[in-house]
């Protein structure tokens, strides 16, 4: 027995006649879009199992996790609901779920675990850093952040940066606190650099802990796509309706890992 012909009966005139016009969702992240760092994502060759993807141990590219992270870009994104839960009992680690959704124009439509650092915004982080060297490369970056304070009841502008900074004694209690400027100091790529420290033997030896409170931009991979396409057809400005790539939006979570740093 032949399948029937699946056809639809369509109306002859549809009452459908509000088309999206691409100009005005471009126009809403040019006015209102905040700057996002993008970083794509390719698989390494390296991986030994195609279908894990998971990267060589010691691989110089992907350094064992089977991606690379290629050329970043600055482009511009909505971001939507921005959500952050702390988790400091459970086995994957003290460090919080972090959602968010990010719309984005067609042309630069991500990939599966791209990258996105939020430019214009800072999160507060608290850690635990083993000293590794001179110069210590946080989870994030360092950031300096403009505030307006009321100092002494007059309204000042302030930089911060680093908030805290408490070191661990050779006895492994906690130690005193230690001063920006003056035990060390912050690089422009947010690193710190011990050198005051060291040379005042007030800094952390290598592989001693300090805990740091600081800014930093939340990062973000992309691990969810949903609406990966919102192809349409229109007929504004054209005789009769063509195909129309619309705005995509993808959900990422924080890259507490710094997944293939």
């Amino acid at each position: 027995m032949a399948l029937p012909a699946l056809i639809p009966v369509f109306p002859p005139k549809s009452r459908l006649k509000v088309d999206f016009k691409p100009e005005d969702f471009y126009g809403q992240i040019n006015d209102l879009g905040l700057r996002l760092w993008w970083e794509q994502a390719a698989l390494c060759p390296c991986a030994e199992n195609p279908d894990t993807v998971e990267g060589r141990f010691g691989c110089s590219i992907c350094r064992g996790v089977g991606r690379e992270y290629l050329a970043g870009m600055e482009i511009r994104g909505i971001i939507t609901d921005l959500t952050f839960r702390e988790v400091p009992f459970e086995l994957i680690g003290r460090f919080g779920f972090g959602l968010v959704s990010i719309s984005l124009p067609p042309e630069q439509t991500p990939g599966f675990m791209d990258r996105f650092t939020l430019l214009d915004s800072a999160m507060t982080i608290q850690d635990l850093v083993t000293r590794k060297a001179t110069l210590d490369d946080l989870r994030w970056p360092v950031i300096e952040r403009s505030v307006t304070l009321s100092i002494s009841g007059v309204a000042t502008d302030v930089t911060l940066s680093v908030l805290h900074l408490r070191r661990v004694n050779s006895d492994g209690s906690a130690g005193p606190v230690l001063t920006l400027g003056t035990d060390f100091v912050v690089t422009v790529d947010g690193k710190i650099d011990w050198t005051l420290g060291d040379g005042a033997h007030t800094a952390p030896a290598v592989g001693q802990r300090y805990s740091i409170r600081y800014y930093g931009h939340p990062r973000y991979l992309v691990l969810d796509r949903p609406r990966a396409i919102r192809d349409t057809r229109v007929k504004f400005k054209h005789p009769s309706r063509v195909p129309q790539i619309m705005p995509v939006q993808v959900l990422c979570k924080l890259d507490w890992m710094r997944f293939g740093q």
